[in-house]
């Protein structure tokens, strides 16, 4: 073999067109997909729909409570960390106002 030949030989499939600069020279394809992301906002969409639809459902709920009720969910409340039972407390608490400014007493009320 005369030592002034080399031969390139290239595997695998040619560089997309368009993927080379104005001089020629290869650029790595920089772009990336959105489906990542956009699959974590809807996930989040999701669970943010959800949890305003539990919150509606206790509102709800809790429209037709008495005073006792109230007492018990509070009970049943204070066996859980506060971390946990935030969301439902400032539903209760926003409920207790609402009758509170409507002449109802309510038991517990902080």
């Amino acid at each position: 073999m005369d030592s002034s030949s080399v031969t390139l030989e290239v595997h695998g499939p040619p560089p997309p067109a368009g993927s080379a600069n104005k001089e020629g020279h290869h650029v790595q394809d920089t772009r990336y997909s959105l489906s990542p992301l956009w699959a974590e906002i809807r996930a989040e969409v999701r669970s943010m729909r959800a949890a305003r639809a539990a919150r509606k459902a206790l509102r709800r709920d809790l429209a037709y409570a008495a005073p006792r009720d109230f007492a018990e969910l509070e009970a049943i409340l204070e066996r859980y960390p506060d971390e946990q039972t935030a969301a439902v407390r400032g539903v209760i608490n926003q409920r207790r106002a609402e009758l509170s400014l409507a002449g109802a007493s309510l038991p517990g009320a902080r």
